[in-house]
């Protein structure tokens, strides 16, 4: 989410929960909106991406976006609809944002109970939970470029030994697999295992071309255990077979 957006209107806010299961929906939003997870989990399915949450996370909705939702368990959210002076902006979610939910409640007991002060405390909360999120945003992107970093000399000095692999990588830098997939997701787009074996079959790429050395010790050599799974790798990577790579190139 960018910086510098205004909230110039405020619609509703909600609480609502969903059961397990696939829902398809029929139209895209007509408002942007800010959603607290309360408990349970869900896969919000747009057209280039898939945002999973959790409870404690935050999910923003743009207006005119098209999704399903995958509810792998109960869920319960709060929500409040409004709409920013830019359009087009893009889906995300924010982790661990649990000390806003304390705000995503004021805003609704504040909402539902109108008063004199109910637009202007509306704005006041709605605006405290966006500054909140764009804090969290740029310090997570930060702690995640430095992490990201960090794997990715790793994953260079490592990508040749056999047993190194995605656990062994979060454990030297010392953080769970899950979070550390998360991080690539955020700073590469692709995860860690996908980053490791694209540096391993750029490597066999070369050797394939400059070197005399078999396919076996290829693949012994970019850190597969064998040339089975070598090659069984490399063809749905690469679209050739290594010996057929080494033929046509």
């Amino acid at each position: 989410m960018e910086n510098n957006l205004i909230i110039e209107q405020i619609y509703k806010s909600y609480e609502g929960e969903f059961n397990p299961a696939f829902i398809k929906r029929n139209e895209p939003r007509n408002c942007d909106g800010f959603c607290y997870v309360l408990k349970g989990s869900a896969d919000y399915i747009f057209n280039k991406t898939t945002i999973s949450v959790a409870e404690g996370d935050v999910l923003f909705l743009p207006k005119g976006g098209e999704y399903n939702i995958l509810v792998k368990e109960s869920a319960k959210y709060l929500c409040i609809d409004f709409s920013f002076n830019k359009k087009g902006l893009m889906p995300c979610s924010f982790k661990n944002m649990r000390h806003v939910k304390n705000d995503f409640y004021k805003f609704l007991y504040n909402w539902l109970n109108p008063s004199l002060l109910r637009t202007p405390k509306s704005y006041e909360l709605i605006n405290r939970i966006y500054c909140e999120l764009i804090t969290a945003k740029n310090k997570n992107y930060s702690n995640s470029y430095a992490i990201f970093s960090k794997a990715m000399d790793l994953i260079v000095k490592n990508y040749q030994c056999q047993d190194f692999t995605v656990e062994s990588l979060a454990k030297e830098v010392g953080i769970s697999t899950v979070h550390l997939r998360r991080v690539f997701l955020n700073c590469a787009d692709a995860s860690p295992k996908k980053i490791i074996n694209d540096i391993r079959f750029e490597q066999a790429k070369l050797l394939l071309t400059t070197s005399n050395l078999s396919i076996n010790e290829i693949a012994l050599n970019v850190g597969f255990c064998d040339q089975f799974h070598f090659s069984k790798s490399f063809k749905e990577a690469v679209g050739l077979s290594p010996t057929d790579y080494k033929k046509h190139i």
